[in-house]
């Protein structure tokens, strides 16, 4: 998506934009992405004193790997963008020079986007995961296995309590 600063010079109100971008490089980076659908973004860019500052929503459907249970499931994310941008430098760690009449915003949208993903995903709050000893989704069903854990360094104590010579 393009911001055209000629047009909001020219203009003196704020300019709407409405477009649907691809982001895969979203999915290829973040390994509990499995997939990012179009993303949807409504913006609005206005320039005042010299700034150009964009906002708005950006909306789009995650394909998520749980991570406890590594089952993929689907995520609606909704973020916000508010982005400044300025022709000169200001000073300001916050603003973003640009060179020429127009803004490109994708880079700033998939950044909105990847600052908003789940770091830890679950598909859902009280999802049981993986048997640690053979592997199977605990969520379909329970598998048997022996759950009790002891603690590695008590797990001599362990055996001089099975042995069955008395001292």
């Amino acid at each position: 998506m393009i911001i055209n600063l000629r047009e909001l010079r020219r203009l003196d109100h704020a300019v709407e934009r409405d477009g649907t971008l691809e982001l895969p490089r979203v999915a290829k980076e973040n390994v509990q992405v499995e997939a990012i659908q179009p993303v949807h973004a409504h913006l609005s860019a206005q320039l005042a004193q010299g700034l150009c500052r964009v906002e708005g929503d950006l909306e789009t459907t995650i394909t998520y790997r749980c991570s406890r249970c590594l089952e993929a499931f689907d995520s609606p994310l909704t973020a916000a963008l508010d982005e400044v941008f300025s022709e000169r430098d200001t000073g300001d760690e916050d603003v973003h020079v640009v060179t020429g009449d127009e803004i490109v915003i994708d880079p700033y949208i998939e950044q909105a986007i990847n600052l908003t993903i789940e770091f830890r995903p679950l598909c859902k709050p009280d999802c049981q995961g993986l048997c640690p000893t053979c592997g199977t989704n605990q969520n379909h069903g329970s598998c048997g296995c022996e759950k009790r854990t002891v603690d590695p360094r008590l797990s001599i104590l362990q055996d001089l309590l099975s042995n069955d010579n008395s001292l």
